[in-house]
């Protein structure tokens, strides 16, 4: 993660009502990370900032945003060294990167659940790290592999433990991943896994063993 940041937030419906997600990019057009939010004020623009730092452990050099009033206070308490550029057309770069999100939020016609739509954003930000050669995960050899390849070049539980999904544990302290559509430890990442890959997961003890 570079040290220039561009920060904003976008519009996305949660149950019936706008809410915000708050994303950031560096220099090179990587993600940074995402906040999904009810509120649009200083606390929430902190929030994102104290988790973005802390999942990054980069403190940007210079932040770009747009005029919101948010910014400024959250700047102010948590990276008053870093230089703060609002001017136009400056943050046209996460005004552009936001249509990848929107594209995939477009169909879904929004959320239920505040937990739900920070999950999923965020594993849309991890799958375009991937897809955009930026991740470790995603290294697979010398030569720079396609996007798709990228993504399912990673392996499932590597997938897991980077965004923080843990399966849970099986008898004698084995983790299991499982890979039935409807059960609850179901990763997110399923549709993007050509069937080789799934292949060696592990069953699970669920209740849809038997299908």
């Amino acid at each position: 993660m570079g040290a220039k940041w561009r920060v904003d937030e976008t519009y996305c419906r949660l149950n019936g009502k706008w809410a915000y997600c708050y994303r950031a990019i560096d220099e090179h057009g990587q993600v940074g990370d995402v906040l999904f939010s009810e509120r649009r004020n200083a606390g929430a623009a902190c929030r994102f900032f104290e988790r973005a730092i802390d999942g990054s452990h980069v403190e940007p050099a210079r932040v770009t945003t747009d005029r919101a009033g948010a910014y400024p206070a959250a700047l102010r308490q948590l990276l008053p060294a870093a230089e703060h550029r609002c001017s136009n057309y400056l943050n046209n770069g996460i005004e552009r990167d936001h249509q990848h999100l929107k594209q995939r939020l477009r169909p879904m016609r929004g959320f239920k659940r505040l937990h739900a739509a920070d999950t999923v954003t965020r594993g849309h930000a991890l799958v375009q790290t991937l897809r955009n050669g930026f991740s470790s995960l995603s290294a697979g050899g010398a030569a720079p592999a396609p996007p798709r390849r990228r993504v399912a070049g990673a392996a499932p539980r590597d997938l897991g433990h980077y965004g923080g999904f843990r399966p849970p544990a099986a008898a004698g302290g084995e983790q299991r991943t499982c890979h039935h559509q409807h059960c609850p430890t179901y990763p997110h990442f399923r549709a993007t896994e050509p069937p080789d890959v799934l292949a060696p997961l592990l069953p699970c003890q669920c209740r849809f063993t038997s299908r």
